[in-house]
């Protein structure tokens, strides 16, 4: 996710293309919180832990219905801990998937090709041009795993959207934190490994409505500010899916 001074999307109506690959149409969700706990908001880790539970089976995790041929559905398993230093630099993916696999195998859970792995870390690299990013990888017994990096974006007010609309009361940085998670998972449902559904010009179901926004979206007891979704169903950007309209249109 590029930062904000990249601004909004331009308008396009260029729809997303099947390019053939891989889609995740059930996916368990971890929270991998890296770094000290007390460099964190201190309502980031409750707050999205909220969040992930909030957008099982919700109206926007709808939105890619269509790309997965089926409802799309997200599980929040929970959030694991590694309090060593994360990374001071901008990291690799081989970095990040290196610290998944071994956080994993630290709780004795075997890597899944069909969970997301978010890693959230108390940091925030230096000149960085982005916001959050996702990308694969394998584990050491040949697993290929699909993870985020999801850094401290309290040291990076290029990543708030601001409150628009006054959705709920949490932190600045937890609720801009919840936007760019929202963001690399619908990328990480429809194209998780970077020949799935995009555009023309490569941009993924979030890339092309990067920092357009049209209201609260409820996802269980909460509201939040959240970027619209690219539907080609619509053949625009749209904030979310009706429960009657969860079919798959894409082609």
């Amino acid at each position: 996710m590029a930062s904000r001074h990249a601004g909004a999307a331009p308008a396009s109506t260029d729809d997303l293309e099947d390019h053939g690959g891989a889609v995740i149409a059930d996916a368990a969700v971890y929270a991998i919180w890296w770094g000290d706990p007390a460099r964190f908001p201190p309502d980031a880790m409750s707050g999205i832990d909220g969040f992930l539970t909030g957008l099982q089976a919700s109206r926007y995790v709808a939105i890619a219905d269509q790309y997965v041929r089926r409802p799309a559905k997200t599980t929040f398993v929970g959030h694991l801990m590694e309090t060593s230093p994360s990374p001071t630099h901008s990291p690799t993916s081989e970095e990040i998937v290196a610290k998944v696999c071994g956080v994993l195998a630290d709780a004795r859970q075997a890597p899944s090709p069909t969970a997301l792995y978010l890693v959230f870390t108390d940091d925030f690299p230096e000149q960085s041009g982005f916001c959050a990013w996702h990308d694969g990888g394998k584990c050491p017994d040949g697993r290929r795993i699909h993870v985020a990096y999801l850094p401290n974006v309290a040291r990076a007010p290029q990543c708030d959207p601001g409150d628009l609309f006054h959705c709920n009361a949490l932190s600045a940085p937890t609720r801009a934190l919840a936007n760019v998670t929202a963001h690399e998972l619908m990328e990480m449902l429809t194209d998780p490994d970077g020949d799935g559904w995009v555009d023309r010009t490569g941009e993924e179901i979030a890339d092309r409505c990067n920092w357009r926004f049209g209201g609260c979206v409820t996802l269980g007891d909460t509201r939040w500010q959240l970027q619209k979704e690219w539907s080609n169903a619509d053949h625009a950007c749209i904030q979310e899916k009706s429960g009657s309209s969860r079919v798959a249109v894409a082609r």
